[in-house]
């Protein structure tokens, strides 16, 4: 299975995507403090939308251009604390795909669908939007390429 394909199927076309999650995915630098909160972002995002730690973690990594020892233990930290936070509210924000608007990453024993109040606004959409969208273009047709690897990686104990 190609590893773009799959992440499509889960999320919708990248094109839909916001756009300040595309630019964070493909512009990640680990020396630059700025990237930590894209990274944090795009964590959220993807656990939020019910994305696959392995699915995930690959896909960032293939935007980032360069395998990341710290995002795969990133990825596997905060899935980890928010999988294992069962009652704990509000934990996270990130844009749920499926109804269009922010939700909180709540505990699983409380609402997987509580609006953020007041709704920020999600001002731009897709990779044309992120000023970038002719190069990203260019990275995802190679990303295109890629196989997603069948590996499921231990959660943190």
């Amino acid at each position: 299975m190609k590893l773009l394909a799959v992440i499509e199927g889960l999320l919708g076309s990248i094109d839909s995507w916001p756009s300040f999650i595309i630019l964070g995915m493909f512009t990640y630098s680990p020396v630059d403090l700025s990237s930590t909160f894209h990274l944090m972002e795009a964590i959220a995002f993807l656990y939020g939308n019910k994305v696959p730690l392995d699915v995930a973690s690959q896909f960032f990594n293939a935007c980032a251009g360069r395998p990341l020892g710290n995002v795969l233990s990133e990825f596997t930290k905060w899935y980890g604390v928010w999988d294992e936070a069962c009652d704990t509210p509000h934990m996270s924000s990130y844009y749920n795909m499926h109804m269009k608007r922010y939700t909180w990453i709540n505990g699983k024993y409380l609402s997987q669908t509580e609006p953020l109040e007041p709704q920020p606004v999600l001002h731009n959409v897709g990779l044309e939007r992120t000023g970038m969208g002719h190069i990203l273009r260019g990275k995802l047709r190679v990303i295109k390429e890629y196989d997603l690897i069948q590996e499921k990686w231990p959660r943190p104990q």
